[in-house]
């Protein structure tokens, strides 16, 4: 029987390398300020090209339900999430991890 763990959502930001830095800091802010507080949160972790033109936001959490709940309540209707989502993310893509 698969046992699922964590829950992990990986969103991609394709942007303008002018544009990074303003972007880091907005999902900076947006993180710090309201996503962590969530108790399903775990972490989160930044990857980027040398070019600085895709930004990844790898972040986990304690479960799907966790992550959806938070989603449905605040992740997308605050003013820092509309400010993060205006930079239009091209993937969200979601993963189990199997214990």
């Amino acid at each position: 029987m698969i046992k699922f763990g964590s829950f992990h959502v990986v969103i991609t930001f394709q942007i303008d390398p002018e544009k990074f830095d303003e972007l880091l800091l907005f999902v900076k802010d947006f993180l710090n300020n309201e996503v962590s507080k969530d108790e399903g949160f775990i972490s989160s972790k930044f990857h980027t090209n040398k070019e600085r033109n895709i930004l990844i936001n790898y972040a986990t959490w304690k479960s799907q339900e966790h992550y959806e709940n938070y989603k449905m309540k605040t992740g997308t209707v605050t003013q820092r999430a509309k400010k993060v989502l205006s930079f239009k993310p091209v993937g969200n893509e979601v993963w189990h991890i199997l214990e």
